[in-house]
């Protein structure tokens, strides 16, 4: 019987030796490429991530069982209400360019975003402080971070400045975002959203407005000054021909 049991030893052994042999074949063939990856070299690290997900899913119900659910809906709430107060910061814009006799900058455009926007912001946080609103203001939000580190870096000097060529692609981005939100307008109209119609068909006549004020800006600051700019080189240069002659 003790014989008996040794050999059964020995077969499983070496079952488990032929069997991990085969493993350590099965590596040779892998893909040369993805060696050192994360989680790529060895199967150890998969099933026990496997493991800890089965884990999750079989003592995870029983845990939340009598659990408070966490709501999110005042945090966005609060989060649309600190939006809708920084376009009341945002004056202060104007009233530095009044106090620095900045009156060229003092645009109707410029004038027009800085009313209106806490206008109808506050038509946002009174009746839908929701997360359909909460994401354009968040959009916003990052563009303006990158609108103001522009104004931040542009009063560093001359050695800064040389590095701020990307101003005009604030004004593309600016315009691509109200493109979208005009979209999600018409579309929230088409698949009968849960939001106000009313507030929808404001938004996109909104959205307009900007893309015609901001595409009339663009034109004038940026492709109108080159052309000029482009002009003005070509008659220098045959005014000094001219002179040559």
């Amino acid at each position: 019987m003790m014989s008996g049991a040794l050999n059964a030893t020995k077969d499983v052994v070496q079952a488990v030796q032929s069997a991990y042999d085969y493993y350590l074949w099965t590596l040779t063939l892998s893909d040369k490429r993805t060696q050192g990856w994360l989680f790529v070299d060895s199967p150890g690290p998969v099933f026990a991530l496997i493991y800890l997900y089965l884990l999750i899913v079989y003592f995870g119900p029983k845990w939340m069982k009598d659990s408070i659910i966490v709501t999110y809906v005042n945090r966005i709430t609060r989060a649309v209400w600190w939006y809708f107060f920084s376009k009341l910061l945002e004056f202060t814009d104007t009233f530095f360019f009044i106090l620095r006799k900045k009156h060229d900058q003092l645009s109707f455009l410029h004038i027009y975003h800085h009313s209106t926007m806490f206008f109808f912001w506050w038509i946002g946080i009174k009746w839908v402080p929701t997360g359909t609103t909460f994401l354009p203001a968040m959009a916003n939000s990052l563009i303006h971070v990158l609108m103001y580190t522009y104004y931040g870096m542009s009063v560093l000097g001359p050695k800064v400045t040389k590095y701020l060529w990307w101003k005009k692609y604030l004004t593309i981005i600016q315009m691509i975002q109200f493109t979208t939100a005009l979209a999600l307008g018409i579309n929230g109209i088409f698949i009968g959203c849960d939001f106000p119609l009313w507030m929808h068909y404001t938004l996109i006549l909104y959205m307009i407005s900007f893309i015609v004020l901001f595409g009339k800006f663009y034109v004038k600051a940026y492709i109108q000054k080159y052309k000029d700019y482009r002009e003005m080189c070509q008659q220098r240069a045959l005014n000094e021909n001219i002179k040559s002659d």
